[in-house]
């Protein structure tokens, strides 16, 4: 299952379809998450990177998708968007409390997402695009969701 957004979408339209499905997205994740327990938050967040790392990254296009977990396992390829809701819907089926946050160098230009996790003494971050694990590329913009559980 893919949630398609609007051709020429805003990030006012990522932010409201990221939050308003992911339900959906979390009670998927419940079937899985077993595969990603491990001894404490943080390492659980790096095996969750890990597995982001080793699919195929595809940025984005003019086709606007979010994938959900499942289809996301299916086709090893996503965008950020796919990553996002993956790392934290896994993440919150753990009832460990999660966020987007959106970033662009430019406000006209591609917004990146990308999710963080609060672990009892830290926020870690899980950006399955870059190549370095709990870390933030730097932007001009940086817009921080709420935490969901």
């Amino acid at each position: 299952m893919v949630f398609k957004l609007k051709k020429n979408a805003e990030i006012i339209d990522l932010i409201e379809q990221m939050h308003e499905f992911f339900p959906v997205h979390l009670a998927q994740a419940y079937n899985v998450n077993h595969l990603f327990l491990s001894d404490s938050c943080y390492n659980t967040a790096e095996l969750v990177y890990l597995y982001l790392t080793s699919l195929d990254y595809v940025p984005d296009s003019s086709r606007q998708v979010i994938q959900t977990p499942f289809r996301l396992s299916r086709t090893m390829q996503g965008d950020c968007k796919s990553y996002s809701i993956f790392a934290a819907a896994l993440m919150a089926s753990f009832g460990v409390p999660v966020r987007f946050v959106y970033t662009c160098n430019n406000f006209n230009g591609t917004w990146h997402v990308y999710a963080q996790v609060k672990c009892p003494d830290q926020i870690v971050t899980i950006d399955g695009t870059i190549d370095k694990f709990n870390y933030e590329t730097p932007a001009k913009h940086k817009f921080l969701g709420q935490w969901m559980q």
